[in-house]
């Protein structure tokens, strides 16, 4: 079965085809992974993220199974059959009932000190990846860390080293080596300082696949601006390149950047979105090729 007739048989085409059907066999459309943060987090989020990616304005979804949300909200995108659009989104960080996340900064200075127990992590991990596959009945389609703790010492070693003996079908990584502006230059310093090069470096070297761009970074403030910086980041991201967002139905009180979220949601939910897509020639995909 080809992957168009598999993804028309769960309920999502696959844009490619769309395109190369419209445009002809020779249209040079380059790939984009639009990867949505943060799914089960809370409702918002997980609502909006089902709605854009039925809508096919998104393309894949990165998602908090520590989360109390994540039996019902990972259902669904299981019962879609949306299992191939959907990874883990590693956690040590966020604070969820019965489940007291590490502060961001003890964390970093802990993996830079080579203080974080091993231990700690591979346990987290395992735990994680077992909730995903009991509520998804699959493994996850990549791997990636909620405010990109992926990248960080110890962390980044007990992830290849777990993923690689859990299964023979590898997940692919998200990929921060090449992080495209604009951006803000604060986190760009501290996400190479926590070891965004030596990430790729090291997953290339081991044979893991991952995208070949990456942008999305901004400071998640709604002033920022986040529909103006659109066109700079689909114009500069190679063929396979990552475009993160934050998307939600609205702004819960207790999330920091809900209104952020409000705004992107606004804005990839909007005509104007598939329209921009179309102007620099890109075609949506759940995955890199490599």
């Amino acid at each position: 079965m080809s992957r168009g007739k598999r993804l028309r048989k769960s309920g999502m085409t696959d844009p490619a085809v769309k395109q190369t059907d419209r445009r002809g066999a020779t249209a040079a459309a380059r790939r984009l992974i639009v990867c949505a943060d943060d799914f089960a987090t809370n409702a918002a989020v997980s609502t909006a993220i089902l709605e854009l990616l039925a809508l096919q304005r998104i393309s894949a979804t990165s998602c908090m199974s520590d989360s109390p949300r994540w039996p019902v909200d990972g259902a669904a995108l299981r019962e879609r059959g949306w299992q191939k659009h959907a990874g883990l989104h590693f956690d040590l960080t966020a604070d969820f009932p019965g489940r007291a996340g590490m502060p961001l900064g003890r964390l970093m200075l802990a993996a830079r000190c080579g203080a974080l127990a091993a231990s700690l992590v591979r346990t987290a991990l395992e735990r994680q990846l077992d909730r995903y596959e009991r509520v998804m009945a699959a493994a996850p389609a990549f791997v990636d860390g909620h405010q990109h703790i992926h990248l960080f010492p110890v962390i980044r070693e007990q992830l290849f080293d777990v993923l690689a003996r859990r299964y023979t079908q590898r997940p692919w990584l998200r990929n921060l080596a090449e992080i495209h502006t604009p951006a803000p230059l604060a986190k760009r310093l501290a996400l190479s300082m926590m070891g965004a090069t030596g990430h790729g470096r090291q997953a290339a070297a081991l044979g893991w696949s991952g995208n070949r761009g990456f942008a999305g970074l901004y400071a998640l403030r709604p002033q920022d601006g986040f529909a103006e910086r659109l066109p700079h980041w689909l114009s500069s991201l190679p063929d396979d390149g990552l475009l993160m967002c934050h998307p939600a139905k609205q702004a819960e009180t207790d999330d920091a950047i809900g209104q952020a979220r409000r705004v992107e949601f606004a804005c990839l939910a909007s005509a104007a979105w598939p329209a921009m897509l179309t102007e620099h020639g890109r075609v949506l995909v759940a995955a890199p090729l490599n």
